[in-house]
């Protein structure tokens, strides 16, 4: 009777345990994409900044931080406004940690604070910075802030990714700063470690590499023969959401204006992928309250504690692409230097327009972000035209053949005093080093100059600044 009982027993378990629900081979997953945020945290009247990114994820996205969603950077997401680049970068990674970023490439702009600034604000991050293409030339190793891939594992699967940094890294940051490091081929550093990942477990693979869509382009083949399901770039601040053969690049232009959302299921039995969704959405403003809130307002009023100083007054928009601003720029060098002939300086350098109203000292941090200072060479005026090329120009232009502002030619043989910044000296591509290697440092920082301009015009509502600029192009 006790083993008729038993055997029923076991028959009854048997039968239950065949009725539960079995657990579905199928995962869907949602990655949510961002790069080059540049430190723009805070909301703007076109922008939702970081707080109005996590209220978009929340309210369209049901993002609950919850294994189902995996959150990624393409690099670069500090150096920009005064909130983030005064503090060199901390800002941004406590905004991402309360994002639940889970890895960011590593950009060119990781490096502006130095290595020992890079070190600490990685140790604080909860997420790893990835390249697999960067070694210490001393001894080949890669340094420890950074990782060439990681493992993480949502919904019982495990997801490995994959870093690159650019190759431009060594002349698009402070060349002394990298000058340690070599920087290696793309393709060369997927074949090396995309296996090791899928070694050490990996069943998906995904790329965050901080370089440009002709760049991404070149590594799809690669890309398929791993089987990577998504590569997310940037570097060149562009709009790109492809999928080709079940593999979709992207790339959401730039500082929070947008995100990407890619929508992909997994079967862990069939080991197969199918991707569902790409798309690129607008972070518009929108008023919310929410943790990532409460750190931006903490960083904006210790920003504003320093620097919400106000120095002019403008009565529309400067933008930063603008003659105007250029020519500001470069002129103030040369009122702050008088016995210098031509101030060069480059676009890349200026990062910020100067919105209508008042002009603070945030504002020109900003606009002027880098650590970068001011040095003083001598070149003869054929050096001095190979120089300049499509740089920004103060003291010269070269719209109507190579003439000083004073109109007198400028003569192959004549000398001639030239501002720049220790930035543009010390990258290789430019021939300013060749021309003179043992420049002037002045040690006045790129922006003082810009700043002191400024306060000197006293200007407000009625005495705008705008009345005392060159908006003439000069190359």
């Amino acid at each position: 009777m006790i083993k008729f009982i038993l055997y029923i027993s076991v028959i009854i378990t048997a039968f239950l345990s065949g009725c539960k629900p079995q657990e579905s081979a199928n995962k869907e997953f949602v990655i949510l994409y961002t790069n080059d945020e540049h430190g723009w945290i805070e909301a703007s009247k076109k922008n939702g900044g970081a707080e109005g990114m996590i209220a978009h994820w929340q309210l369209d996205e049901d993002y609950d931080k919850s294994e189902k969603f995996i959150v990624l950077s393409g690099g670069d997401i500090w150096s920009g406004p005064a909130i983030s680049s005064w503090f060199k970068g901390e800002p941004m990674i406590e905004v991402m940690n309360a994002l639940k970023y889970d890895a960011v490439a590593l950009g060119n702009h990781e490096f502006d604070g130095k290595i020992p600034n890079l070190e600490y604000l990685s140790s604080k991050a909860i997420f790893p910075f990835l390249a697999a293409n960067i070694s210490y030339k001393s001894n080949g190793e890669i340094p420890d802030f950074v990782k060439p891939y990681t493992i993480i594992e949502k919904q019982g699967v495990k997801i490995g990714i994959i870093g690159l940094a650019s190759l431009s890294t060594p002349v698009t940051t402070f060349p002394a700063y990298v000058e340690d490091f070599n920087f290696t081929n793309y393709a060369e550093a997927i074949k090396k470690y995309a296996p090791e990942a899928k070694k050490s477990g990996a069943e998906v693979l995904i790329l965050l590499a901080h370089i440009c869509e002709h760049e991404m382009k070149e590594l799809v083949d690669v890309a398929n023969e791993f089987g990577i399901i998504f590569m997310g770039g940037g570097h060149c601040h562009q709009y790109l959401n492809e999928n080709t053969d079940n593999l979709v690049q992207m790339q959401a232009r730039a500082n929070y204006r947008s995100y990407g959302k890619v929508v992909f299921s997994y079967n862990s039995k069939q080991k197969t992928h199918k991707i569902i969704s790409s798309e690129i959405k607008d972070n518009t403003p929108i008023t919310v309250s929410n943790n990532v809130s409460t750190i931006v307002d903490f960083w904006s009023a210790k920003t504003d504690s320093i620097l919400d100083k106000t120095i002019g007054y403008s009565s529309k928009l400067i933008r930063d692409d603008s003659p105007e601003m250029a020519n500001m720029i470069t002129d103030s060098w040369l009122i702050y230097f008088p016995n210098a002939h031509v101030s060069i300086t480059n676009e890349g350098g200026i990062r910020q327009s100067i919105i209508e109203g008042e002009i603070t000292l945030e504002t020109i941090v900003g606009v002027l972000p880098f650590n970068n200072n001011i040095v003083q060479l001598e070149l003869s005026g054929n050096e001095l035209i190979e120089c300049v090329r499509n740089f920004e120009l103060g003291g010269m232009s070269t719209t109507n053949g190579n003439v000083l502002s004073s109109g007198k030619t400028i003569h192959s043989d004549s000398v001639y005093i030239v501002l720049t910044t220790d930035y543009l000296y010390s990258v290789p591509t430019n021939s300013f080093a060749k021309y003179d290697s043992t420049p002037y440092n002045t040690s006045i920082h790129y922006r003082d100059p810009v700043i002191e301009w400024i306060k000197s015009k006293s200007s407000n509502s009625e005495n705008y600044i705008n009345q005392y600029l060159d908006y003439t192009a000069r190359r």
